[in-house]
């Protein structure tokens, strides 16, 4: 099956080398167009709630963020109609949030592509998948941060999250965000000595470096297909050879795929749908000293959604299963799973969405709403504030492969029912509040 997947995608190849290719010295133009854009976020984040402590290192109650980035592309097209070019991303921070539906944090994206409006389009380097850029669900109409799947994590993942500081519960406990899965998941440092102190936190990183393929759209349907050869092959990782560790819990040869579909349903109502889905050969997530090396499950996930469109009006749903994603192999645990619905509106220059997420990983339950504002206020300057409710159940804990973490310490391999939780928070809930300017360019 992998050998006649890799000789598709060489066929395709191909096929654009060979037909729209063969005239690419009779460019359209002679000079390449170069165009330059950023954005940067800066914003306000405070919360009220139980289980939590400082939201930065030394205030309790209200912290400053800023993200931004730079990009460059350069394209040019054929007399054959192959357009052709590269998208250069610059980040100007070292560390911060890395949310796969927040575009504040994803544009830094690097990667060359060919397209032609015959064969469809070819992506290579370290772009997002197939499965996150063709998937549609509440999140992907959301406004200001993100709404469910935007920066309000950062007020509620932190030092006491639902634990004693020695011995805290790790947030990848739950769902926490839509599509978690593969390098589309919510990136937080656990791998350290710092986390099992309760120092843990969210770092930046690039997407790993993959091959997308999409076919051309044909009566609103479009097929996309993507190969990542190595999850931790990621953009900020250079050096070759790399042999890694044995308990590095990454993922090899990533495969996931989409089918998508819009078009317009009836006079001003139009619609969209998506089925996409990832699978991927885990790495070991965990050793011990006297067994060897603990398995991880494989990575698979289906996620299906629809939207409709009305005028200013939008309405999204969609359900996604991860089966056992993110867990040792053979560890009693229950399935991974979660739904989202969500409504926007545009009122002319001001945008709203109302989002929810409901997700449930090894029966440990979290129930996520978030109403979100923005303003173009002028060409580039939007205002935006959010307000995000949260609310984290705990039934279980243990069994997560992850290396050197407060729940997978070296040396033990914990169950899904390992762990008393009599001394720990069972639940956490509170609200989170952003205020903030995207200034895009």
């Amino acid at each position: 099956m992998i050998n006649k997947k890799l000789l598709a995608t060489a066929g395709i190849v191909g096929l654009f080398a060979g037909s729209a290719f063969a005239d690419v010295g009779h460019a359209a133009s002679h000079d390449l167009s170069v165009k330059i854009g950023g954005m940067f976020d800066g914003y306000a984040i405070s919360r009220a709630g139980t289980n939590i402590s400082n939201i930065t290192e030394n205030n309790a109650f209200m912290g400053f963020a800023t993200d931004s980035f730079v990009w460059l592309e350069a394209m040019n097209t054929t007399a054959k109609g192959l357009e052709y070019g590269a998208h250069v991303g610059l980040t100007a921070h070292a560390q911060s949030s890395r949310n796969p539906a927040n575009a504040t944090t994803s544009m830094d994206n690097t990667y060359m592509w060919v397209s032609h409006k015959d064969y469809g389009r070819m992506e290579f380097g370290s772009n997002d998948d197939v499965s996150a850029s063709m998937r549609v669900g509440a999140d992907t109409i959301a406004v200001a941060s993100g709404g469910i799947s935007g920066n309000w994590f950062q007020g509620a993942i932190n030092t006491n999250f639902l634990g004693k500081t020695t011995n805290g519960v790790s947030p990848y406990e739950f769902i926490l965000t839509p599509w978690d899965v593969s390098d589309n998941k919510l990136n937080l440092d656990l791998n350290s000595e710092n986390y099992r102190e309760g120092l843990g936190h969210a770092t930046y990183q690039e997407k790993a470096r993959k091959l997308n393929l999409y076919s051309p759209k044909w009566y609103g349907v479009q097929a996309g297909f993507s190969w990542t050869p190595d999850s931790r092959n990621v953009g900020n990782k250079a050096a070759l050879p790399n042999a890694g560790s044995s308990n590095n819990a990454g993922l090899s040869d990533v495969y996931s795929a989409g089918l998508t579909w819009d078009g317009k349903i009836m006079n001003d109502l139009t619609g969209g749908a998506s089925l996409v889905g990832v699978w991927g050969s885990a790495r070991p997530g965990s050793t011990n000293g006297t067994t060897g090396v603990a398995p991880a499950a494989p990575t698979r996930g289906v996620d299906v959604g629809g939207m409709l469109m009305y005028k200013d009006m939008k309405a999204a749903l969609s359900y996604g299963y991860l089966d056992n994603t993110g867990f040792l192999k053979n560890v009693k645990n229950s399935s991974v799973q979660y739904a989202t619905a969500g409504l926007a509106y545009n009122f002319d220059k001001l945008h709203t969405s109302l989002t929810y997420m409901y997700g449930s990983k090894n029966k440990n339950t979290s129930n996520i709403a978030s109403l979100g504002a923005e303003y173009a206020l002028a060409t580039g300057i939007m205002p935006y504030a959010e307000a995000t409710y949260y609310d984290l159940d705990l039934k279980r804990r243990g069994g997560l492969a992850l290396p050197s973490s407060a729940e997978n310490a070296p040396g033990t391999f914990p169950t899904a029912d390992a762990g008393a939780i009599s001394n720990l928070h069972k639940e956490a809930n509170g609200v989170v509040f952003i205020i903030g300017t995207k200034l895009k360019f």
